[in-house]
Formats: C-alpha cells, sequence, structure tokens
C-alpha cells in the first residue's frame, strides 16, 4: 500500500475504528485504513481512538470530547485526558483523575488520586493511595484490600494485598 501523505502514525488504528493519528507538519490528525485524510491535522493535541472517541485541543488548555468524524461532543473542562477502552476515560481535574462515559459524563462522582484504564468493563482506581477500588461502567465501587491489580484479562485479574509478596486471582465479582 502506498500511503498517500508523508506523515509520522502516533498511535495503532485502535479498537477497529479505523482512524490513525498521525503528524504531518507538526499538528495532529487522522487518516483511515487507506491512508487518507478524514480529519485534517490541525490539533495541537489528540488522543488515539477508542469506542468511536477521541479527545482533541486546538489551543492550549481547551480538551474537547469527539467523535469519530472529528465532531466536538462537549467541552471537557479538564487538565489532561487518556485514550478510551472499554467505554471509559480518564481525565485530569483539580490534580485528581475522573472516569468519563463516551457522552463525557462522569462515571461516578468521585475523583482519584490514580486510576487505571478500563478494561472488560471494569477500572482500578485509588482515593487513598493506599488501596484500589473496582469501579464499573455504571458507577458501582467496590472497595477492596488490594494494594497492586492488574487490568482485567478473561474476565480475571492478578491482586496483591502486600506491595511485595504473594499474590491470588479474582474474577469481577471479587471472588477469589
Amino acid at each position: 500500500m502506498t500511503l498517500k501523505q508523508n506523515f509520522l502514525p502516533e498511535y495503532d488504528f485502535g479498537e477497529g475504528c479505523g482512524r490513525c493519528l498521525v503528524c504531518l507538519d507538526g499538528k495532529l490528525g487522522f487518516v483511515d485504513t487507506s491512508g487518507t485524510i478524514v480529519i485534517d491535522p490541525v490539533f495541537l493535541y489528540a488522543r488515539r481512538f477508542g469506542c468511536k472517541r477521541s479527545i482533541f485541543s486546538k489551543s492550549e488548555g481547551k480538551l474537547f470530547l469527539v467523535d469519530i468524524n472529528g465532531n466536538a461532543i462537549c467541552d471537557l473542562n479538564c487538565g489532561g485526558s487518556f485514550s478510551f477502552s472499554s467505554g471509559a476515560s480518564r481525565i485530569i481535574r483539580n490534580d485528581k483523575m475522573v472516569f468519563i462515559d463516551i457522552q463525557g459524563n462522569p462515571i461516578v462522582d468521585l475523583e482519584f488520586e490514580y486510576a487505571e484504564d478500563f478494561t472488560e468493563g471494569i477500572g482500578w482506581a485509588t482515593r487513598n493511595g493506599n488501596t484500589y477500588d473496582m469501579i464499573t461502567l455504571d458507577g458501582s465501587i467496590t472497595e477492596t484490600e488490594y494494594v497492586k491489580a492488574s487490568h482485567f484479562c478473561n474476565g480475571l485479574s492478578v491482586v496483591s494485598k502486600k506491595h511485595y509478596g504473594s499474590c491470588g486471582i479474582i474474577n469481577k465479582d471479587a471472588s477469589v
């Protein structure tokens, strides 16, 4: 395949969206699987597409949630962001992490010190800097005693109650 433009790929095509983040002349945009620019490279900041959503900025400090065609859904009013995964993204507001859904709405009305990407509909986050909570897309929270937790894969996560030591495997119900 011959590319139609000379650009620098920034990511992959992301969750089957058919869009790849590219850099052309110092600006970010997106190409489709044929190499054709489908969202003009006019952005200072952009995240890869996931769940047919991305986060763009044309100017410093103004981040927007956008659909697969580059249409703005909402102003995120945040200082930073991460790519969408499994129906959710993380944004940074007031130096805390907040989970949002694909419409830009908070999934839970809490801010976290640290959070991981959602996988298989579950995200891990900590409010107290010590232990992780399991967060689901419907906003339910399961508090745990785990200080380490891996992303879910095939319905399972590796967890540990100590930073160094034995670990266990739990399912999505937090059962060992």
